[in-house]
């Protein structure tokens, strides 16, 4: 992409095209129907995590050698796919990403030729440490509570 005879970095490509899609889909309601199929973002919180998600992509393509062309950004998803769960991000991480930046290139994650790994709800983790409520749980005193919970299927509860 240029503008005035300059090129446009890819950080500020991603940028604008999510900022747009941000700037049209913000306060707009999603339909009953449409669950992520929409082209827009409606959400603060998603827009701020897509940016910084394709903010880490642009990174990784200026690392690459690929500073301004989008196509050949393009080429290089299912390397970074693969880069992100080298480093051992957890698939939601992972999936989260893609998703990014197939937003922004305005295509499904199908699309992008690479399949980012299943998402299971058992490897979700609460939290990456003990907290001080933790410290304090009783099961004893809990036992009703836990076999309500076992009761009803809730997961974490044993």
């Amino acid at each position: 992409m240029e503008k005035k005879g300059k090129k446009i970095k890819l950080k500020k490509q991603f940028n604008d095209i999510l900022f747009n899609l941000y700037k049209q889909g913000h306060g707009l309601p999603k339909h009953k129907n449409e669950h992520n199929s929409t082209p827009l973002i409606h959400s603060d919180k998603t827009h701020e995590t897509y940016q910084a998600n394709c903010r880490r992509f642009a990174k990784f393509c200026y690392e690459q050698g690929v500073k301004y062309d989008m196509n050949e950004a393009f080429k290089l998803i299912p390397a970074y796919g693969r880069k992100l769960e080298s480093e051992g991000k957890s698939a939601w991480t992972v999936y989260t990403a893609i998703c990014a930046i197939a937003k922004a290139y305005g295509v499904s994650t199908e699309s992008l030729g690479y399949k980012p790994p299943k998402r299971e709800r058992a490897s979700i983790k609460r939290s990456r440490y003990a907290t001080e409520m933790d410290k304090h749980f009783s099961v004893e005193n809990n036992k009703n509570l836990i076999t309500f919970c076992n009761a009803l299927d809730f997961a974490g509860v044993k």
